[in-house]
């Protein structure tokens, strides 16, 4: 996970696969957010059935 101050924090997630990485995936959408909100919403989908890459 790359964080640059200008940017946040960011992450690629596939939908289709139910995965959270965050290095670049194919067909994957670009998550980010500052770490108040990232953070928060990477937690809701690990519980809702996401898992990291």
């Amino acid at each position: 996970m790359e964080h640059a101050p200008d940017r946040g924090f960011e992450a690629w997630l596939h939908d289709e696969r139910r995965v959270i990485s965050f290095h670049t995936i194919p067909n994957a959408r670009y998550f980010t957010a500052a770490e108040q909100i990232f953070w928060p919403t990477i937690l809701e989908l690990v519980l809702s059935g996401y898992r990291i890459q």
